[in-house]
């Protein structure tokens, strides 16, 4: 499985437009690793995790084409996770030759929003939205996804995945507070070791502690308990992501997340479980 991690910054991505604080600062001047644009991961060629309105800006930035994209999960209606107006797919025969259909599976909440934006392209069939149940488990193309809810907005169903295909197990966990109980029981019930895990670390090294979001501290702890679990092992990969500019750079939150074995995700890195 080869996971393309298209954006890893959270919702102001880094530089912040209009922040000049001394990481966005930083960035600016340094570039490179330093610069974090919103939410997007590509699964393969044909799975994204969520659409954001960067998707454009990163397929140029890192070589990637999506014409291979079937399926879109979505993990909450949130517009660094979902960009209304950038999801309908310009797959018309002028423009990509073979029309290529779109399905999206997300919460009900974020559904109805691409269905009320765009209502002729779900009719036509152009976005086929599919609706998923926490806790069930779907077949998405090649792909076994198993949703799960996270502690990220009370009115909506927002989530978490893990993504199962020819033996290999990736673990999404963006956009997240504690890791909730559910996501640990089904694991271990079902005897499932992670190949690969992303975290979610808004809050980088801060030690105050918010509603839906992590820090390095948080998931810090909670790989602690998936080791625990037998749910993690030596082989497991993790990473920290959806990063936000309040107060580390790169090189800096990388410095803290080894002491962890945690190694800190950035646009354009690819790795292959």
């Amino acid at each position: 499985m080869k996971i393309t991690f298209l954006g890893t910054g959270a919702s102001e991505g880094i530089p912040s437009m209009f922040c000049s604080c001394r990481v966005c600062e930083n960035a600016r001047r340094v570039g490179g690793k330093e610069v974090r644009s919103r939410s997007g991961v590509l699964i393969n060629d044909d799975l994204m995790i969520d659409f954001s309105s960067d998707a454009l800006l990163n397929a140029v930035r890192h070589g990637v084409r999506y014409t291979n994209v079937k399926n879109v999960l979505i993990t909450h209606s949130h517009s660094d996770h979902l960009s209304l107006e950038d999801v309908l797919p310009k797959r018309a025969p002028q423009y990509a030759g073979e029309y290529k259909p779109l399905n999206i599976y997300s919460n009900s909440v974020a559904l109805s929003q691409i269905e009320a934006t765009h209502p002729r392209a779900v009719m036509d069939g152009k976005l086929i939205l599919n609706e998923l149940v926490i806790g069930s488990t779907v077949d998405v193309g090649d792909y076994k996804v198993t949703p799960f809810r996270s502690i990220h907005i009370e009115k909506e169903e927002s989530m978490v995945f893990l993504i199962e295909k020819d033996d290999k197990r990736y673990l999404h966990l963006y956009d997240t507070g504690r890791v909730i109980l559910d996501v640990f029981l089904y694991l271990k019930a079902n005897e499932i070791t992670i190949d690969c895990a992303v975290l979610d670390c808004t809050y980088a090294l801060s030690k105050e502690e918010y509603f839906g979001h992590m820090n390095l501290n948080q998931i810090a702890q909670a790989c602690k308990e998936f080791r625990e679990k037998g749910i993690f092992n030596d082989q497991t990969q993790i990473y920290a992501s959806h990063i936000c500019h309040w107060n580390a750079t790169h090189e800096e939150l990388c410095e803290e997340a080894k002491k962890y074995g945690i190694k800190v995700a950035y646009d354009g890195l690819q790795i292959v479980i």
